[in-house]
């Protein structure tokens, strides 16, 4: 039996009425592949047993002549035998496991073929395959469109009162009673602006004619009557109107008066 990279040699050595033969002198001589004889000396392990370690690392076939002898060195018997060391495992021609393929086959979805059919081999029924793709693109497109919400959430102040008008302009939306409120607060201010500018141009116009009274009642100076000019009827009015508003004013002194 090999066992690594040697051989073991086991000799059984009986007479002819079945009895061991001890105290024999056993010799092995050895022809390898390289055709160069080899001879070895079998030393007894028991009643009738002999064996012997035979270097046997070289790969082909080996021969081995076995003779015993006597105390007297006469040979009173012998045997031949050859055998073959093989290639590694692997290179080994080895019968077909059916069993292990019919496991293999249906734990794996597959089909047994026979050499029978050696067609069948080539009839692959439709699989689906599936394959990996990337998702970092869809997320980053994602985060580029979730950006700017993410900026207004923390830079846009939206509170209560702004909800309130929202919802109200939606109801008003909805019911289709919109109107636009910045028509009537520009009107308003219009209306406003024109009085302010009403009074201004009738203060102005009731303070322009008092000016030149100054000089007169400051001394005897005699001015000579102009002629007059286009703007001379509106300062009439406006000195008309000055008259009447400190005649109201002093009818309602009076009237305080003798109460």
């Amino acid at each position: 039996r090999q066992e690594g990279g040697s051989t073991i040699l086991e000799v059984t050595s009986m007479d002819e009425d079945g009895r061991p033969v001890s105290a024999s002198e056993t010799r092995a001589l050895i022809v390898g592949p390289d055709l160069e004889p080899t001879e070895l000396t079998n030393p007894q392990v028991g009643a009738g047993q002999y064996r012997a370690e035979l270097p046997t690392d070289d790969i082909g076939a080996y021969f081995i002549a076995v003779t015993q002898q006597d105390e007297s060195g006469e040979i009173i018997g012998g045997s031949s035998r050859g055998f073959v060391v093989p290639y590694s495992p692997e290179y080994r021609l080895q019968q077909t496991d059916e069993t292990l393929l019919g496991q293999v086959a249906e734990r794996t979805g597959g089909v047994e073929r026979t050499l029978g059919a050696p067609a069948e081999v080539f009839e692959h029924p439709p699989q689906q395959v599936t394959r990996a793709e990337d998702l970092w693109p869809w997320l980053l497109l994602l985060a580029l469109l979730l950006f700017p919400f993410d900026v207004a959430a923390r830079r846009v102040m939206f509170g209560q009162r702004e909800v309130e008008a929202a919802r109200a302009w939606i109801d008003a939306r909805r019911q289709g009673t919109v109107t636009p409120r910045a028509e009537p607060m520009l009107g308003t201010l219009f209306e406003a602006k024109q009085r302010a500018s009403r009074r201004d141009t009738a203060t102005g116009e009731e303070s322009t004619p008092a000016m030149p009274a100054r000089p007169a009642a400051s001394g005897p100076v005699i001015i000579a009557p102009r002629a007059p000019t286009p703007t001379e009827p509106p300062a009439s009015d406006a000195s008309g109107d000055e008259d009447s508003t400190l005649s109201r004013l002093r009818e309602a002194k009076q009237r305080r008066t003798r109460k």
